[in-house]
């Protein structure tokens, strides 16, 4: 069975696999899930996802409980709205401590007023993962080395298994985030299929190339 690589080496572009670096990682290039090792340990109840979602895009940054309620309710959150934040942020804790999540990695979800934050490294998102390779890949096209970033910006692309957070409906905290993912996750597949230029890949871009000016009409990068 093929595995899913959920970490990378920036500098080489070698992928590792669940569970090789022992960590809990957090994927939302996809279906929001949280991984300890190879074991998914993502909260089943969908609010208690989308509070997570929220806590994962904004990590290692205070998010206010205003924006949680903002998340879950928009302008018509009910009058135990704080205390169901509590009660869900609960629920996380739980779900952290059960999984072993905690005592094996430190603590991961902090009460800091006014609100809550998500303690984790670059290399436990997948998101900033992407980032790195993007921009690593961008960085040796301009090098001219376009064989090296056509490979590097395509292992960036393979991190990507749906839409972001297909498993969540986004309110207006979460929508901007989600927007931003896929505007560049369609960056990283320009600067990729100018790679394969460079190297007279013309053919094979040929439908890669249609169907992203289908579907962006009006960005001129894909003219």
């Amino acid at each position: 069975m093929a595995f899913q690589a959920t970490a990378v080496n920036v500098s080489t572009g070698r992928w590792l696999r669940n569970g090789d670096e022992g960590m809990v990682q957090f994927k939302v290039l996809g279906t929001l899930e949280v991984l300890n090792g190879e074991r998914i340990c993502t909260p089943t109840p969908p609010k208690v996802r989308r509070v997570l979602s929220v806590l994962v895009m904004t990590a290692n940054r205070i998010v206010h409980m205003d924006a949680l309620i903002d998340e879950l309710w928009g302008a018509n959150p009910p009058k135990s709205a704080v205390t169901t934040v509590q009660t869900y942020i609960c629920h996380l804790r739980k779900v952290f401590e059960k999984e072993n999540l905690c005592t094996t990695h430190g603590d991961l979800l902090y009460t800091r007023p006014p609100g809550y934050v998500l303690r984790v490294s670059d290399d436990q998102l997948d998101a900033r993962l992407f980032e790195q390779l993007t921009a690593r890949g961008q960085e040796l096209l301009e090098r001219g080395c376009a064989h090296q970033a056509s490979e590097v910006l395509r292992r960036a692309l393979a991190m990507w298994t749906g839409p972001a957070l297909a498993n969540i409906q986004p309110g207006d905290v979460l929508q901007p985030y989600v927007v931003h993912l896929e505007e560049r996750r369609i960056s990283a597949l320009e600067l990729r299929i100018q790679a394969d230029m460079a190297l007279g890949r013309h053919r094979q871009i040929i439908c890669e190339l249609r169907s992203l000016v289908a579907t962006f009409p009006d960005r001129k990068s894909t003219r």
